[in-house]
């Protein structure tokens, strides 16, 4: 196996640059961890990281990232809620075409449902509106998704860009 070195990162496998590797650690500790309780997260991070060969930098701002995360007012909405699902996979025909994928987060809020979907870019406010676009057809495919499971769209999709701890709520474009 190859290795490239980068300045901040350090060895990454080939062909799976730095930022999506961080991203698959990322989630995989959000999917491991019991929300309510994640105190076991820096043994998980390591664990889950070297399994990736994430660096030991790489481990350590994962599960901070993810820890704080965690202790946000958004995910703690999403706990308070009691009806959650991580790694929600979905799979429907639209226009003869097969659409499959997974959705990070899906919780119910009374009657409604609301997706989340974590983003690990590292952006900063001007690039922010930019982002948001350019992730609309994926929200749109996830809200599509809600409406062909529950029989309506969700009420509300959240992209919450990690590095900034912010949580842009697309209510607007699901009809």
């Amino acid at each position: 196996m190859e290795f490239e070195r980068d300045e901040e990162w350090g060895i990454s496998k080939e062909g799976l640059t730095e930022g999506a590797l961080f991203g698959e650690l990322v989630h995989r500790l959000f999917e491991k961890t019991d929300w309510s309780h994640p105190e076991g997260m820096d043994k998980l991070a390591e664990i889950e990281g070297k399994g990736l060969e994430a660096t030991g930098p790489m481990i350590e701002r994962a599960g901070k990232l993810v820890k704080e995360a965690i202790s946000s007012q958004l995910l703690q909405r999403v706990i308070q809620s009691g009806n959650y699902q991580k790694e929600v996979p979905f799979t429907y025909v639209q226009e003869g075409m097969m659409v499959e994928g997974v959705m990070d987060v899906v919780f119910k809020e009374g009657e409604d449902w609301v997706v989340l979907d974590f983003k690990t870019d590292q952006i900063d406010q001007e690039e922010l509106e930019t982002k948001v676009k350019q992730y609309t057809p994926q929200v749109r495919i996830y809200s599509e998704a809600i409406k062909n499971i529950f029989g309506k769209p969700p009420k509300e999709v959240i992209l919450f860009f990690l590095h900034r701890m912010e949580a842009v709520s697309l209510p607007s474009i699901l009809s």
